[in-house]
């Protein structure tokens, strides 16, 4: 298990992973409008939700879940 950091619509997001064994719930962070904000994803190999959110985040969902689940892909777990 390791975290990883994804740039989206030129935005860094930093996803750490909170579970030992299996990738099941991360803390994001991303700046936004200068501060920087964490929110939750949780989810499995099929797909991650946003569990709290702000609204310049919330579309990007589906995005971010991809991101996840490509990274789980490359590391095999």
């Amino acid at each position: 298990m390791r975290n990883f950091t994804i740039e989206i619509k030129g935005q860094n997001f930093e996803f750490k992973t909170m579970n030992i064994r299996e990738w099941k719930l991360f803390q994001v962070y991303v700046v936004v409008d200068g501060i920087k904000r964490r929110f939750h994803m949780a989810g499995d190999k099929t797909g991650f939700r946003i569990t709290d959110s702000f609204d310049s985040i919330a579309a990007l969902e589906n995005t971010l879940s991809t991101a996840i689940v490509t990274e789980i892909n490359k590391t095999g777990n």
